[in-house]
């Protein structure tokens, strides 16, 4: 919005927070759009379904084996009493961070949303209870049939809580195996075998767990056997080789610059600040990240690597042709 109408969008967003009207017709409408939405990013997504079945795979106790966007039952039977009381319980000042960035002054910002907040109730909010995942102690696997060419392929270890002291070289881990044409991963798998048109690895972090994943797109016909040996020969690797200096100033330069670019915009900047005041508690934690990425060392990295990446844990998760469409 043009800095001059800031009074405006504070207006606007603080009535959405109480004056919600319940139109069922509205909402029947909307309730289309979501399970089109459904449709669209995991019913007939590869990756879309691969993501929800390593979920499914992965979390067995956990709060986070519930898709947020739920399933299509869920769609079709949300009662509007339901939204009602979840609208009520939850959408109250108490509950919410309200960001702004951009051309503004501070004071006038500040007095602007006690004008418009302060008169809402807060509301005494549920107590929610989340459950945690159960330590998972064999390796599992997960196929789902659809109509495609050729495997998409996961494999998927538990990782850390958002909060843990091992994200930081977890990431790099991560992004040495996986991240760019530059990656281990790449170099053997893509690149040197031609055994797929795509690879990455990512370490993902929530409140209660994370997950540390694999992914490829196979080519045609590739046995997934011989990519998962590959695979699991590069970790061995750097499980018991040290990265070297060379290679380690190179992930730390990446982060460094993905840390930059993705504060670029002043969308970015208000969502990077908000994610860290509704996680931590504290927006300011924004601005220590540079300096722990700095402070893993190559023994960090092969400390996590024998820590989190455990055979027993291992989830292997693959999108596979139907039956007569090619190799599985």
């Amino acid at each position: 919005m043009p800095s001059d109408k800031l009074e405006l969008i504070i207006d606007i967003e603080s009535d959405r927070m109480r004056n919600l009207l319940f139109d069922i017709s509205e909402i029947d409408s909307e309730r289309e759009v979501v399970k089109e939405e459904r449709r669209m990013r995991y019913d007939n997504s590869v990756y879309g379904s691969l993501f929800e079945l390593i979920t499914t795979t992965i979390y067995k106790t956990s709060s986070y084996r519930w898709p947020v966007i739920g399933y299509m039952a869920d769609l079709n039977d949300t009662k509007i009493d339901e939204l009602k009381s979840f609208y009520y319980s939850y959408y109250a000042p108490n509950n919410a961070v309200v960001v702004i960035a951009g051309d503004v002054t501070i004071s006038q910002a500040k007095k602007l949303i006690e004008k418009y907040y302060e008169p809402i109730f807060r509301q005494d909010l549920p107590q929610i209870k989340l459950e945690s995942e159960t330590e998972q102690k064999s390796t599992r696997t997960a196929r789902l049939e659809k109509d495609v060419q050729s495997v998409t392929l996961a494999v998927v270890y538990p990782g850390v809580k958002v909060d843990h002291s091992d994200v930081y070289a977890l990431d790099l881990l991560a992004s040495a195996m996986g991240s760019g044409s530059s990656s281990r991963l790449y170099k053997r798998i893509v690149y040197n075998n031609e055994l797929a048109t795509s690879v990455s690895m990512s370490s993902h972090n929530s409140n209660l767990s994370g997950e540390l994943s694999f992914y490829a797109s196979l080519k045609p016909n590739v046995s997934v056997h011989r990519v998962l040996s590959l695979l699991d020969d590069e970790l061995k690797k750097i499980k018991t080789i040290l990265v070297a200096e060379k290679e380690l100033e190179k992930l730390k330069n990446q982060v460094e610059l993905s840390y930059i670019r993705g504060l670029q915009t002043m969308s970015s900047r208000a969502q990077a600040l908000a994610l860290n005041e509704i996680i931590f508690g504290d927006y300011r934690k924004l601005f220590e990240d540079i300096d722990k990425y700095e402070a893993v060392t190559a023994e960090d990295i092969r400390r996590v690597a024998n820590t989190y990446i455990i055979p027993s844990k291992k989830n292997i998760v693959q999108i596979v042709p139907k039956k007569g469409s090619g190799r599985q």
